[in-house]
């Protein structure tokens, strides 16, 4: 079988158009510090202050928001190390910058003189600010894309690869969320109940909208048990918030005030100097945007195994499988799972191997009888190493539909074997030899190991050899040759789940000729 080599579309990157995202990331970060100068002066801190911490904080940021995708897409980094520090290509996240900054905020306030809980109150409408204008940097730039829809609220834009199709117009929606939320928290600043309570409002606001928005967006971030990463962060991100507001509702508080405000003079002067000190962040993103990571080179191909175990018999039932990767099934999805083997148990082991881009991945097993649809499982994973395994299972003689996911995306590990064969010495003169051949249920071959003479077995002569498999379902072939010339044949089929375990056939001299009877098929002994 030839493997499938699923690479996306990738038309040729626009490396001379205008880098709208790097552009309005600047005039975001000038809004914010524009905000965070007003807001500090309407909480009564010290606007220089303020806004100096702010420019200090925003390279944490965005060194964090960067460790994120590093995080989030390991697999890809470790291929290509220097590709971290090539910041140019694009890829940062914004839930990485919040954590490192609040963590690094603690000693800079106290060494600045500044409230920590009133601090993020400002910091809250400054992010908030900065957003809006960012993600419709993302918008004109093609980054965080909406998926394709032929909806009334379809739009014709293009994607962070450059095709142009009617999608949703995701940016524009978070720029909205990011809106209603400046409002809000606007509206809300004198009546908040205790420093920081604003800013805790606006994290759980933010938290449920990007949970509800990150669906939208045409390529998500690795999927688990069934929500993306940046959705369990969204939740962990709205139980800190809540856990805060409710702590900090029972102790209430005052909002503290530094004193005066600076005069305008310092104001404007400490506004240009921080504008300034920000240009290299427009060199950083000159050419694209927050996540465009995986458009510049090939995607990495890993092989992955599909597989379905069900009762039979075979030429009843059948197995395929559909595989969807970042909300799009691939092109030639669904697969037949084509190799079928007969299992000792009735069951017929059905399998397929295939290459494919590593991504976050969504699998859809069916299986149906006599063309009639009789099982469907689905499951969710990450392709990012090689070998991976998707495998479905139903019980022997199960006749109610059941259909469980066995192994998602996860590694089939090597595992022990023993085989063995032992037979009488008739038929004829010259010395026996014996072989084992094991047909794994992924259509990835045949192979066969040599089972050398161990010495008598009672009145039989034994055979037995060591051998490694990864944990599966095989059909086993025993095979004994006098002088080229084959004697006996003995075949099974089981499921290799445990170390230690044995596939052991024996004949007597009482038996018939040219057989094998099954000892233990994939047992332990």
């Amino acid at each position: 079988m030839t493997p499938l080599h699923m690479h996306p579309l990738r038309p040729a990157l626009p490396r001379r158009r205008f880098p709208w995202y790097a552009v309005l990331l600047y005039v975001g970060l000038l809004a914010a510090l524009v905000a965070a100068d007003a807001m500090a002066r309407r909480a009564g801190l010290d606007p220089v202050r303020t806004v100096t911490a702010m420019v200090l904080l925003i390279p944490v940021c965005l060194v964090g928001a960067r460790a994120l995708v590093v995080a989030l897409h390991w697999s890809h980094f470790r291929a290509r190390p220097a590709e971290i520090l090539r910041v140019e290509h694009g890829g940062a996240a914004m839930y990485g910058a919040l954590p490192p900054a609040l963590l690094l905020s603690a000693p800079l306030l106290r060494w600045m003189g500044l409230p920590f809980g009133a601090f993020w109150d400002v910091g809250a409408v400054a992010i908030l600010a900065g957003m809006i204008l960012t993600r419709l940097g993302c918008l004109l730039n093609g980054c965080c894309a909406g998926r394709q829809t032929h909806g009334l609220l379809g739009i014709r834009l293009r994607n962070a690869r450059g095709v142009v199709e009617r999608r949703l117009p995701n940016p524009v929606f978070e720029a909205l969320l990011g809106g209603v939320l400046l409002l809000l928290a606007v509206l809300l600043w004198n009546v908040s109940p205790f420093p920081g309570a604003v800013f805790l409002f606006v994290a759980s606001g933010y938290a449920v909208g990007r949970f509800l928005l990150e669906r939208l967006r045409e390529r998500r971030a690795p999927v688990v048990a069934g929500l993306g990463a940046f959705q369990w962060m969204s939740l962990g991100l709205l139980a800190a918030s809540l856990i805060g507001l409710t702590a900090g509702w029972s102790l209430g508080g005052e909002p503290a005030r530094l004193g005066a405000a600076a005069p305008a003079s310092a104001s404007s002067a400490h506004l240009f100097a921080s504008g300034l000190l920000l240009l290299p962040v427009l060199y950083l993103f000159r050419f694209l945007g927050c996540d465009l990571i995986f458009t510049l080179d090939d995607p990495i191909i890993h092989r992955v195994r599909l597989g379905a175990t069900v009762p039979g018999p075979v030429g009843e039932v059948t197995a395929e499988m559909k595989l969807v990767r970042f909300d799009t099934e691939l092109a030639a999805s669904p697969f037949d799972l084509t190799t079928a083997l007969p299992l000792d148990d009735g069951r017929v082991a059905f399998g397929i191997t295939l290459d494919v881009a590593e991504g976050s991945f969504v699998a859809t097993c069916t299986v149906r009888r006599n063309g009639v649809e009789e099982r469907v499982s689905e499951a969710s994973g990450e392709v990012n190493a090689p070998d991976l395994v998707v495998l479905f299972e139903a019980p022997a003689g199960d006749a109610t539909g059941v259909l469980n996911p066995r192994l998602v995306f996860q590694a089939a590990v090597p595992q022990s074997l023993v085989l063995g064969v032992a037979v009488p010495d008739v038929g004829g003169t010259g010395p026996f030899t014996a072989t084992m051949e094991l047909e794994g249920q992924f259509g990835e071959g045949v192979t066969t190991t040599d089972l050398p003479f161990v010495g008598p077995v009672g009145a039989l002569q034994g055979f037995q050899a060591g051998s490694e498999a990864t944990a599966g379902f095989y059909r086993a072939t025993c095979t004994v040759a006098r002088q080229g010339a084959i004697t006996r044949i003995g075949q099974c089929g089981g499921d290799h789940d445990a170390p230690g375990e044995e596939v052991a056939f024996r004949a007597v001299a009482a038996d018939p000729p040219n057989t094998l009877t099954t000892l233990r098929c994939f047992e332990l002994p």
